[in-house]
């Protein structure tokens, strides 16, 4: 059983990698776009992509804390977040 949960922490870290790396090139191109693009509507687009790839970097965060807890390497790390954006992120 334990080689079984060290294969399932191996498998998320390397997935969350696989992700991580082309995410990061999305986001920072995303940026550098940003910078050049002047209309309206581009700019909307670009912010889709950016609220999106923030989005599945979180999840790819999210993977990587699962793969702390599963293993036992998991540290608390309080932290101060406002009740009210939290709440309407998840309704």
């Amino acid at each position: 059983m334990v080689l079984f949960w060290q294969l399932q922490e191996r498998l998320l870290r390397m997935v969350a990698h696989e992700l991580r790396t082309p995410l990061n090139g999305v986001l920072g191109f995303s940026e550098l776009l940003a910078k050049h693009v002047t209309s309206d509507p581009a700019r909307q687009f670009l912010q889709v992509i950016r609220d999106s790839g923030q989005q599945l970097q979180g999840l790819v965060d999210d993977l990587l804390a699962f793969a702390d807890v599963e293993s036992g390497k998991a540290v608390a790390r309080p932290r101060v977040e406002p009740l009210g954006p939290t709440i309407e992120r998840v309704t």
